[in-house]
């Protein structure tokens, strides 16, 4: 997991948000390592399914918690103009990430709504 998102979510006892929050960050590094690839292997394929599957049945209940967040991250230094989360939930296929560099820049924005929101939950 990434090493900030962890240190957050261990000050945190709300095991649906650690559920979510887990599932968001396996489904990042698969897609980055299909991304960094350039190929979705089939027993990737279906791994990833599965994992979209969970995380779109997540996703509902912190979007709204999300949503401040996301409007306060960036994007190429830009504040972020639209919710990253549905967008990238939406590739039903593993092989849209393969050369996807849109889809590989809202990312570091879903990422930063994560890490903002467990933050304004430990303070």
């Amino acid at each position: 997991m990434n090493p900030y998102t962890k240190s957050l979510l261990d000050q945190i006892d709300n095991p649906e948000l650690a559920r979510f929050v887990t599932l968001w960050d396996v489904y990042e590094a698969m897609a980055i390592e299909i991304f960094r690839r350039g190929a979705c292997e089939k027993d990737t394929e279906s791994a990833y399914r599965a994992l979209l599957t969970e995380l779109n049945g997540a996703y509902p209940a912190w979007q709204d918690e999300l949503a401040p967040h996301w409007r306060a991250s960036r994007i190429k230094g830009e504040a972020t103009a639209r919710d990253p989360f549905p967008p990238l939930l939406g590739l039903n296929d593993c092989t849209a990430w393969v050369d996807n560099q849109d889809m590989l820049r809202l990312l570091p924005a879903a990422r930063e709504a994560i890490n903002l929101y467990l933050t304004s939950l430990v303070e």
